[in-house]
């Protein structure tokens, strides 16, 4: 299982990266341009270079939550060690990745997690077709 979810983590990590690239990349071709056209084309250069850089954030959202699932053991035994000889600081970390640790498993219940983690797969691998076809005919 350690095996899979770090496989996971590198995909997810992988495909941010490409996403990122991918989308600053069709922003620059498509509306870099824009960016020094007044108040409206700057707004609208910059909310479309969000949208493309929009799942290459998720997919980075969904590599640290893996990557803390695939360490969940190890600091669940953690704060086992830390609670024998507790002090006041030492519950204020134990509470924080006990609630972390809940959250997480929280996030990764949630159908929409692995809906949006899907869609912002295809849509790197799209904005990367798109990137590609776009500097094919740019140049």
């Amino acid at each position: 299982m350690r095996r899979l979810l770090s496989t996971l983590v590198r995909v997810a990590g992988y495909g941010a990266v490409a996403g990122a690239a991918s989308g600053l990349a069709l922003w620059k071709i498509v509306a870099a341009d824009e960016l020094g056209d007044g108040t409206a084309g700057t707004v609208g250069s910059l909310v479309l270079m969000a949208l493309f850089v929009l799942p290459a954030g998720w997919l980075l959202n969904v590599r640290f939550t893996l990557q803390s699932l695939r360490d969940l053991p190890d600091t669940l035994i953690q704060v086992a060690e830390r609670s024998r000889a507790m002090t006041p600081m030492g519950a204020v970390r134990s509470y924080g990745d006990i609630t972390g640790s809940w959250a997480l498993v929280l996030q990764l219940l949630s159908p929409v997690f692995w809906i949006a983690s899907a869609a912002a797969l295809v849509a790197v691998l799209a904005l990367t077709v798109a990137a590609m076809v776009a500097t094919a005919v740019a140049t």
